[in-house]
């Protein structure tokens, strides 16, 4: 969804929402609050569900994550931080999984409850 279908489906929502429902002097300021309540919340999800570029940011040690390949496949993983038997910190953190798989990440994102 683009930034512009979601202003259309804010003015959508306004529409339905505030139809009949406050006095026309109050109208044009509660539809404008409305819309931007809308829209907020679009940019939230829309925010949420773009996948982030693993060389300008990582999530969180331990947070389970979607992530996209160089080969266009979707898994999940987690970044970890490795440690010997003895828990010696033995370099930076790093996605769990294979050399090969961790080279191919391109893209991650959260994983989002319905």
């Amino acid at each position: 969804m683009t930034r512009e279908e979601i202003q259309k489906k804010a003015e959508e929502y306004k529409n339905k929402v505030y139809e009949d429902v406050y006095q026309e002097s109050d109208l044009a300021e509660q539809k404008l609050l409305c819309i931007n309540d809308f829209t907020a919340g679009a940019n939230f999800i829309l925010d949420k569900l773009r996948f982030k570029n693993p060389k300008e940011e990582l999530p969180e040690i331990g947070e389970k994550v979607i992530v996209k390949t160089s080969n266009g496949k979707y898994a999940i993983t987690e970044m970890y931080t490795p440690k010997d038997c003895r828990g010696t910190i033995l370099g930076k953190k790093e996605w769990r999984g294979s050399y090969t798989f961790k080279n191919s990440i391109v893209g991650w994102r959260e994983i989002i409850e319905p």
